[in-house]
């Protein structure tokens, strides 16, 4: 436990430099299905939707997102991902084609607990010139467990995540996430999660996300 109360405070740490100015209250919801084809490749189709409303009212943006996954040794990882996704910002509504790349790396820390990262390159190109086209750098860390309340299987998790803007040359956006995960069957998950968004020069979000995960 010593060792978990360490990883908290790491995570904690890691939001308190993002200062707010105003709140702003969202709701956020993805479905994912997870196919996996063999012991190297997986294949990943996202369909997420987001709110300006708690009471998920007010739809503000639409993606589908779709992924190739190839295992490497000593649990490493790589991604090749596609998004499209159409968003309305100032009665404009704005559609993008998004391509990344991923690394991940995971690793037990014991029994229950385990740790891992993600470091994603994006390429985000946007119709008709309606923005200009960029790259961006995310980097997550994230700290899961699992346990057993009630007969009910849990895989609580905290993160962080910091965006880099290379147009700016700095920080744009870090987002922080607690929650946790609720195991339905062996082959579907139920997420639910509090995601605090920090963009530079804007209004905090504070989000209610949950999310479905199909296993096959």
């Amino acid at each position: 436990m010593t060792k978990l109360r360490f990883l908290v405070l790491l995570f904690l740490s890691l939001i308190l430099p993002y200062q707010s100015l105003q709140a702003e209250g969202q709701a956020w919801h993805t479905t994912s299905f997870k196919l996996k084809v063999d012991d190297k490749f997986g294949l990943t189709l996202n369909h997420q939707i987001r709110c300006h409303e708690e009471t998920f009212q007010d739809p503000f943006l639409y993606h589908i997102e779709s992924g190739l996954t190839y295992k490497l040794p000593k649990n490493f990882s790589l991604a090749f991902i596609y998004r499209r996704q159409t968003s309305d910002s100032n009665n404009i509504r704005i559609g993008e084609s998004r391509f990344s790349l991923e690394a991940a790396w995971k690793a037990k820390l014991d029994k229950a607990l385990a740790f891992d990262g993600r470091f994603r390159t994006e390429v985000r190109e946007y119709d008709k010139d309606l923005r200009p086209d960029y790259v961006r750098l995310r980097l997550r860390i994230r700290l899961t467990a699992e346990m057993t309340v009630a007969h009910i299987h849990l895989k609580p998790f905290i993160a962080s995540e910091p965006f880099w803007d290379t147009r700016l040359d700095v920080f744009s956006e870090h987002r922080f996430y607690l929650g946790t995960g609720f195991l339905l069957t062996d082959k579907v998950e139920l997420q639910v999660y509090y995601l605090r968004q920090d963009l530079k020069d804007k209004d905090t979000n504070h989000i209610l996300s949950s999310g479905l995960i199909f296993n096959f």
